[in-house]
C-alpha cells in the first residue's frame, strides 16, 4: 500500500515539474535600446517566429518578429524587430534556447 502511495506522489510532482517547465518564458535584456529587461512569451521560438514579448521599461506587451538568433558559448543573442518602437532591437538572453 504504501509503495502504491508513493507512486502516485512520484507520478504527481512529474506532472506538475513537467507542466509549469513547459510554460517557462525566455527572459533577456537589451543593452542597446531600453537597458531593461524583457520577457518572451515562449520558451521555444525561431528566426522568422512573430511573438509577444513583455518590455520592462514601458510595461507593455509588443509584438516583435524574431529576425536572426547567435547562440555561442556565453549564450544567445536575438535580432528582433519590435513593431511598438518600430526599431530593431538586440537582446542577450539569460539562457539558451530550446
Amino acid at each position: 500500500f504504501l509503495s502504491k502511495r508513493i507512486q502516485k506522489y512520484e507520478l504527481i510532482f512529474i506532472f506538475v515539474f513537467l507542466s509549469t517547465s513547459s510554460y517557462a518564458n525566455t527572459e533577456g535584456y537589451d543593452w542597446y535600446l531600453t537597458s531593461s529587461w524583457v520577457e518572451f512569451d515562449g520558451y521555444c521560438f525561431s528566426e522568422g517566429d512573430n511573438i509577444y514579448m513583455y518590455d520592462w521599461s514601458t510595461s507593455n506587451y509588443h509584438i516583435v518578429d524574431i529576425e536572426d538568433i547567435a547562440c555561442y558559448s556565453s549564450g544567445c543573442e536575438i535580432e528582433i524587430y519590435d513593431y511598438t518602437f518600430s526599431s530593431y532591437r538586440y537582446i542577450e538572453l539569460e539562457e539558451d534556447l530550446c
